[in-house]
């Protein structure tokens, strides 16, 4: 008898999940981000801000629905914690990690029951405010396959394809010729100085001239460029003379972006130089910072069918690798629902665990998963009635990682700040793509 309501609570995460509408458990509905109600006529241009920042536009013929009006149900998630609370995972249909850069639901009801679509004519504009962006960032749906939410991917789905070409554009060849002499970091001095916000401090014509030939650039006798070269010499820049100018200025929107994504702080005094009034940039021209605080660069979609969008990268690991992760819950017919997931230190990435056996969860058998093999948490939240219940385990990654967990009662205070400062935190900024080795100290 006491594996009946574990059986049970299986059947009713399957019975969820093959429903089209995914649906959270009772700990998702309680601790996950909340589902937010809009009234939609249609009809009329509509712009909607939700709570978590994301930014939906309507054309007056963006739904096909029978009714006027409709109720519009939105959810958003924006990190790996609220993705976990909901059950959902970060992997795609082909077994490949995500790093989630955000993802949102949507759901029409009309109060007839009448079906709501999208007019594909007159999509649904998404914008997801990011500090910045990350090349290789592409749109996924979430389809539904019987037992979870998986993604999988949209080809063209980022309406503005042709700047985040250009974005990979100047990250390719930022890392084939610039890291040799400048942090990928943006922020450490190395042969030559650290590039951090300069976009802030140097205009892009100036930008293309020194980029292309910096020591014809000085003969000219620009103030800035000979400054910039009393301070940096005998280091001199190579000339790139094959470079365009729309290769240049992907370069430099490619370090503007990672400035903004890794929290650059250089300012001015890192590039002063005398007569700096004659190069700084007014505040029009800053895209990324205004009165101090960072000004989002969104990623941009648009949405076709109603249901989980997810906006992801492929985690790219030398040492990622097919992994099994299992866990034992000892007497889970205590509980009337048990979450348990798995979470990466440093990756906006995550994986629901799934019930199989009595008190037993693992990652997906019926697809092989591929995963890095770095540090990482096991967690487990688990309720009965109104108390909560935790287990958390640190470990890194391996072929196989096997546990066995004993929940452990927590008020709800606890509970909470369990959510908020430990293993459902950000991961921490990436502070570089690949080592910086020794700063060279530079006039600053």
């Amino acid at each position: 008898m006491r594996y009946i309501p574990f059986l049970l609570l299986g059947l009713f995460l399957a019975l969820i999940s093959c429903n089209a509408d995914f649906y959270p458990g009772q700990i998702g509905r309680t601790l996950g981000p909340g589902i937010q109600k809009f009234k939609i006529t249609i009809g009329q241009d509509t712009i909607i801000r939700c709570k978590g920042g994301m930014v939906l536009r309507f054309c007056p013929n963006t739904f096909i629905c029978t009714e006027k009006q409709f109720e519009l149900q939105v959810q958003e998630v924006r990190d790996r914690g609220e993705a976990f609370l909901l059950g959902i995972s970060t992997v795609a249909s082909n077994g490949r990690l995500l790093e989630t850069e955000g993802m949102i639901y949507l759901r029409g009801i009309a109060a007839n029951g009448a079906p709501v679509s999208i007019n594909t004519a007159c999509p649904i504009s998404l914008e997801v405010p990011m500090k910045g962006r990350r090349a290789g960032t592409q749109w996924f749906y979430g389809n539904d396959s019987g037992q979870r939410v998986v993604w999988e991917q949209i080809p063209g789905g980022l309406s503005n394809g042709a700047e985040v070409l250009k974005l990979e554009t100047g990250q390719y060849y930022f890392n084939k010729l610039c890291t040799t002499c400048h942090c990928p970091s943006l922020s450490t001095n190395l042969t030559g100085p650290a590039l951090g916000n300069i976009t802030k401090y140097r205009d892009q014509a100036w930008l293309r001239q020194f980029t292309r030939n910096s020591q014809a650039f000085i003969e000219t006798g620009d103030s800035v460029a000979v400054c910039a070269w009393n301070k940096w010499k005998p280091s001199i820049m190579s000339p790139f003379p094959e470079l365009s100018d729309d290769t240049i200025d992907a370069i430099y929107q490619f370090i503007e972006e990672e400035s903004s994504r890794l929290g650059v702080t250089l300012d001015s005094s890192h590039y002063s130089c005398d007569q700096q009034s004659r190069y700084q940039h007014t505040t029009d021209s800053i895209p990324t910072i205004m009165d101090g605080r960072f000004k989002t660069n969104p990623y941009f979609a648009k949405i076709y069918k109603l249901g989980w969008h997810n906006c992801d990268l492929f985690y790219n690991d030398s040492t990622a690798r097919p992994a099994v992760v299992k866990i034992t819950i000892a007497n889970p017919e205590l509980y009337d629902e048990i979450l348990v997931g798995l979470m990466f230190d440093e990756l906006n990435s995550n994986i629901t665990l799934e019930p199989f056996e009595y008190g037993q969860f693992e990652t997906f058998k019926d697809l092989s998963i591929i995963l890095p093999w770095r540090p990482a948490h096991i967690v487990a939240i688990g309720i009965k009635g109104k108390r909560w219940f935790k287990y958390e385990m640190a470990f890194t990654v391996g072929a196989e990682n096997v546990f066995n967990a004993e929940l452990r009662q927590v008020t709800n205070k606890e509970i909470q700040s369990f959510i908020k400062t430990n293993s459902f935190k950000q991961p921490q900024v990436e502070i570089a793509s690949q080592p910086c080795g020794i700063e060279i100290p530079g006039a600053n």
